[in-house]
């Protein structure tokens, strides 16, 4: 399933998930199942279905919650983050922040730079699009520095991209082309 992640092949995920989903559920695994459902709802996420993901990332959640296993939570959380940044509709509008900062305080906790490089990604477009320029340029810059810590790349890239989303809004323009030249030098994902 990770595989098809990092080569950003989301159809080619959901193919697999979705073929083995019965014989993953008959193994009476709640952590496994828990984390399958997490990467079939979060691929959906990336093809704009979110009325499909919804549910799979809320029983996500809720296995996750059961067994009280951090990283299955985490990783609910921080999906469900992105789904209620970008979800039209009546839910608060609360909800992906109160996802965001549930799924970083875990990431942080376990030292998972992956899932706290998406919490934070998550939390920044969420002060981006409220306005909060500044906001979301502090939450940007911070997954930059995780990554560097890290030495992990590709945070550094997710943070660079979405730092030049930033400098464009704020009319920085030759902050935003270093930042998005440098992404592209080190980027390891073609989705970044």
């Amino acid at each position: 399933v990770r595989v098809h992640y990092y080569r950003k092949d989301f159809r080619g995920l959901i193919r697999l998930v979705e073929r083995y989903l019965p014989r993953v559920e008959a193994l009476g695994d709640p952590r496994r199942l828990s984390l399958c459902l997490f990467w079939l709802g979060f691929s959906h996420f990336f093809g704009a279905r979110l009325d499909t993901a919804t549910p799979l990332l809320e029983r996500a959640l809720e296995l996750g919650e059961a067994l009280g296993d951090e990283e299955c939570v985490g990783y609910a959380c921080m999906g469900l983050a992105y789904l209620y940044t970008y979800r039209p509709g009546d839910h608060p509008r609360d909800m992906a922040d109160r996802f965001g900062h549930r799924g970083l305080e875990i990431a942080r906790r376990r030292g998972d730079v992956y899932l706290a490089s998406k919490c934070l990604a998550a939390l920044g477009i969420q002060r981006l699009w409220a306005g909060r320029i500044k906001a979301a340029r502090e939450v940007h810059s911070e997954i930059v520095a995780l990554g560097r810590e890290a030495g992990d790349p590709r945070t550094i890239s997710l943070g660079l991209w979405t730092l030049g989303r930033v400098e464009v809004l704020e009319q920085r323009y030759e902050e935003a082309i270093e930042s998005a030249e440098e992404c592209l030098r080190i980027a390891p994902d073609s989705l970044d």
